[in-house]
């Protein structure tokens, strides 16, 4: 298999390129992972390379994958999503003083605050149930990934119709995310979404010429779109796709129909 070299350009302020090699065969795809860091650390054995892919086994494997091609070890990384934004974020926040919110201590954190919550929210009666600030806590993580931040879900509110049961749901449900923020501020914590939007803002604020690779991925949730999209401005990318056309893979067409439109090519 040979790769072009979309991350060599003849013009120093020539536009980035951005590739998506797309395959449904697995084997194909990381083949032409490895080829492509082959032909990279071939050309410049000491650039620094990133390679993120969809989970830590899987990175992993990618790793022996290219340690068995004997090529890339050097200032090659391969990582989580999770990984990667901490990398881009977590010096930033820590020389503000800040501390990473322990996983043990996230669930203590929101029994603490339905301990204190007012009587007549709906979740009150709830504080006390094995289990409930986990629940909760998975339920704010999937806002946060949605981009649904509580003033979104106010103005939510004042926008579409609710029953009465329905609308005190989801105002108790903002007052508690409000206030989970809240204290995750004044506390000088941060826990993954926080992770992940100072990574979105330190990315958008300065390009990198190094290359980046992505691999395995077919889905994003809004949030990690606003990480990609931050992530490849400015930056040679090649992304590696599971996809063909047909109803398999129709999942994933819409996420290649965003990749399109952020300029990449397939």
């Amino acid at each position: 298999m040979v790769l072009a070299k979309p991350w060599e350009r003849p013009y120093a302020d020539a536009m980035p390129q951005r590739r998506v090699f797309v395959s449904d065969s697995f084997p194909v795809l990381q083949e032409a992972l490895v080829t492509a860091v082959r032909v990279v650390k071939e050309a410049e054995p000491l650039v620094p390379m990133t390679v993120v892919t969809t989970s830590a086994p899987l990175a992993v494997r990618l790793r022996r994958a290219i340690a068995r091609a004997g090529k890339g070890h050097f200032a090659l990384r391969v990582c989580t999503l999770a990984d990667f934004a901490r990398e881009v974020a977590e010096d930033s926040l820590v020389d503000e003083g800040r501390r990473r919110l322990p996983s043990l201590a996230a669930p203590l954190l929101m029994k603490g605050l339905l301990d204190e919550v007012e009587p007549e929210n709906y979740f009150a009666p709830l504080a006390s149930l094995p289990g409930f600030s986990p629940v909760l806590l998975a339920t704010l993580h999937d806002l946060a990934q949605a981009n649904v931040s509580p003033q979104l879900l106010r103005d939510f509110l004042q926008r579409a119709p609710q029953g009465e049961l329905s609308r005190h749901k989801v105002e108790s449900l903002t007052a508690l995310y409000a206030r989970y923020e809240r204290v995750i501020e004044e506390q000088r914590v941060y826990d993954d979404h926080v992770i992940v939007e100072r990574a979105i803002t330190l990315l958008e604020a300065e390009t990198s010429p190094t290359p980046l690779f992505w691999y395995g991925f077919y889905d994003f949730t809004p949030l990690q779109r606003r990480l990609v999209a931050a992530a490849v401005q400015g930056r040679d990318t090649l992304l590696f796709f599971p996809w063909r056309g047909g109803e398999a893979y129709a999942h994933a067409t819409s996420t290649l129909t965003w990749l399109t439109n952020l300029g990449f090519q397939v």
